[in-house]
């Protein structure tokens, strides 16, 4: 009796090997649109922090600069808010809402290290804006006020990426 495998234990043994390797393809590929799905998430979500920041300061410069009170940036103040208050004068006269004129400007203002990237966007340009979908505060859109994802894919919950 010769010992060793014959041609049908060979192939029973890859059709087992490939029908257990198929039923775990889908699995992986939903693993992977869940983790692109979490970056979109934590993206959108560290864009609007540094919006919110921006839009914050912002609003604390304007107040120090129109209260009654004339700041005094002597012995009583420090550096930090006569800071706070020059990094807007350069941008104050192009901004009405308070909002940033581009998301560039998160970066410049060292809100973000980088604009994160949109990981369902088909575009992966660097330019204006990158790729994410602007929304303005105001009419004529001269400023961000928040952002959406340009992908018309639908998430695996349903809801299409450019409505988070």
């Amino acid at each position: 009796m010769k010992r060793g495998v014959t041609l049908i234990e060979l192939l029973i043994s890859v059709a087992i090997i490939s029908i257990l390797a198929s039923m775990t393809l889908p699995a992986t590929r939903i693993s992977v649109i869940r983790t692109r799905e979490y970056e979109l998430k934590r993206n959108l979500m560290v864009i609007r922090e540094a919006l919110d920041e921006f839009k914050r300061e912002f609003e604390e410069a304007g107040e120090k600069k129109q209260g009654d009170e004339k700041v005094a940036y002597g012995d009583k103040t420090d550096n930090k808010e006569k800071k706070q208050e020059d990094k807007f004068i350069e941008i104050r006269d192009k901004m009405e809402s308070g909002y940033p004129p581009t998301l560039e400007t998160l970066v410049e203002y060292k809100y973000l290290r980088r604009v994160p990237s949109d990981p369902f966007s088909q575009e992966k340009s660097e330019g204006e804006n990158s790729n994410w979908g602007i929304i303005s505060y105001t009419e004529n859109g001269g400023d961000v006020y928040d952002v959406y994802s340009k992908s018309s894919q639908t998430s695996l919950e349903g809801s299409r990426y450019s409505e988070w």
